[in-house]
């Protein structure tokens, strides 16, 4: 191999190492957030949009930060919903925000499953504090075919 290719092998390899660290960063710089939905709010099956309020759980020294685009994942029996907050904050005082209200755009329709935070699973930083009561189940239809929140 010539000293000219792996001198370009170098350059390429630092490159990606170096976008690889950036995705990285970009990704850290979130904290872990809740959704709840907003009320009043009525869902169905044709439901394809809802209002929700997203809040940091870690504390932030009351800055409410700006949600990060939802993952939405798209199960048979529901629609997981995971959502995080900017900026990360690590060591603020812990006083509490009101949430941020978010508008989230589903890529089908909601059908006859259950509406449920991503973040709301056992091992989670949000899993035992009371933003995940009943497993983080924010919207479960029922049979008769009213929606309970």
């Amino acid at each position: 191999m010539s000293p000219r290719s792996t001198a370009a092998g170098a350059v390429l390899l630092l490159t990606v190492a170096s976008l690889a660290s950036c995705a990285e960063k970009k990704q850290d710089d979130s904290s872990v957030a809740s959704w709840d939905l907003q009320t009043p709010q009525r869902l169905d099956s044709t439901t394809t949009e809802l209002a929700a309020v997203v809040t940091r759980i870690g504390c932030s020294s009351g800055v409410e930060g700006t949600p990060q685009e939802p993952k939405i994942e798209y199960g048979d029996t529901e629609v997981t919903i995971t959502l995080r907050i900017s900026p990360r904050i690590d060591d603020g005082t812990c006083q509490g925000t009101a949430g941020v209200p978010v508008t989230i755009e589903l890529d089908e329709p909601l059908g006859d499953r259950s509406l449920v935070d991503g973040e709301c699973h056992a091992g989670s930083t949000a899993w035992a504090t009371t933003f995940c009561e009943n497993d983080g189940v924010r919207y479960r239809p029922t049979s008769a075919g009213a929606p309970t929140p």
